[in-house]
């Protein structure tokens, strides 16, 4: 494709993923980000899948046109959809942008574009290196050398960060010049103005993403027991938005370790309501084993919030001057225990200008020339 085609006339741009809205995560909106802002010039269709099939099968949402299929999703996991494949081997188009390695839509997308009119393919991983359970793990191994193909036949490959650049190119040993390093991001401008929040002497902790035991939520649980046990006379809160399959037994474990009356479990927020659990919080928590990225901890950043996060996590040294860094549930007590009692004053706000849609969809825009 010439590059001239692509900043003129319109193409047609497709993007897979395993879900779309109105779920919620960080492969979800990372499509939906790009996919708006680029159908303000191209044609931009999504296809994804809809376990629950209660979902509209096709609908129209700022611009971008959504192709619903059913698919086989056991704990919100694979979502393999042969309806999916089906469509896709009959489309034509100038760009397909497959998503998410954890899933099979990227690689039905992959093979059903050998058996269609699709010119060229780009594929970004959003790689996690460990599934979340241990039978998950057992599987890996063969999908893992199935997904493999997906790499190799992908004209181009976008990485999220460094870290998972790396940690694909000694998993998988892929040819250098096929990748790039393209970073997820936040809508800047609806940070802009950030709601006024009254201060209270309620020390109150948050955390936002899916529910899922990876995401090692259990651990804020343990710490939060224990910060209550050694300030018994401060008023500490936790409050989790999100949802997922780990949800029922972090409601349990809070019963078991009887700190339920100091967690509030909120989910399916609006962004103003998001914005204000954000803004009225004192510090945001994010002690997930691994993140492809971790768009949660920008939107905190950018409400001028301290962070702890993962050493695991991409791009966590940067996080560090924000907050903290740990690896186990004493370092997040001790880091509690620190900033309840110290404070963490952030020496300067966090640069946003990485981090803008606007740019990203550009830089996306770039790659889908070049290739």
């Amino acid at each position: 494709m010439e590059q001239e085609d692509m900043k003129g006339d319109e193409v047609k741009i497709i993007q897979v993923c395993p879900r779309f809205l109105p779920y919620i995560g960080g492969v979800e909106k990372h499509v939906y980000e790009i996919s708006k802002r680029l159908a303000k010039k191209h044609k931009v269709v999504v296809y994804t899948t809809d376990p629950s099939g209660e979902l509209p099968k096709n609908e129209k949402v700022d611009g971008i046109t959504i192709k619903r299929f059913r698919s086989f999703a056991p704990s919100e996991a694979y979502f393999f959809s042969y309806g999916l494949f089906s469509s896709l081997k009959k489309e034509s188009c100038d760009i397909l942008h497959a998503h998410c390695f954890q899933a099979f839509p990227s690689i039905l997308a992959i093979e059903a574009a050998k058996k269609s009119r699709i010119k060229k393919i780009i594929f970004t991983p959003h790689f996690h290196p460990n599934a979340g359970t241990m039978y998950r793990n057992f599987l890996r191994k063969f999908y893992d050398s199935c997904q493999k193909r997906t790499f190799l036949k992908s004209d181009k490959i976008i990485c999220i960060s460094e870290r998972e650049k790396e940690i694909l190119n000694n998993r998988f040993q892929i040819e250098q010049q096929k990748m790039s390093v393209i970073p997820n991001g936040i809508d800047i401008e609806k940070f802009r103005k950030l709601p006024e929040i009254k201060k209270t002497k309620n020390f109150k902790m948050l955390y936002v993403g899916r529910l899922e035991k990876y995401k090692r939520v259990h651990w804020i649980l343990i710490a939060l027991k224990r910060i209550i046990e050694r300030n018994y006379d401060q008023k500490i809160s936790l409050t989790i938005v999100g949802k997922g399959p780990f949800e029922k037994q972090l409601l349990k474990f809070c019963k078991k370790l009887k700190i339920d009356k100091f967690v509030t479990f909120k989910q399916s927020l609006t962004f103003d309501e998001l914005l204000k659990e954000y803004c009225s919080c004192d510090i945001f928590l994010m002690p997930s084993e691994y993140e492809a990225f971790g768009i949660t901890i920008l939107e905190a950043l950018a409400c001028n919030k301290p962070v702890i996060v993962n050493r695991s996590i991409p791009m966590s040294d940067l996080f560090s001057k924000y907050g903290y860094l740990i690896s186990n549930i004493t370092d997040m007590e001790n880091a509690l225990m620190d900033f309840l009692h110290n404070g963490k004053h952030l020496s300067e706000n966090f640069d946003l200008k990485c981090f803008d849609w606007n740019d990203i969809t550009e830089q996306t825009l770039k790659v889908y020339e070049d290739v």
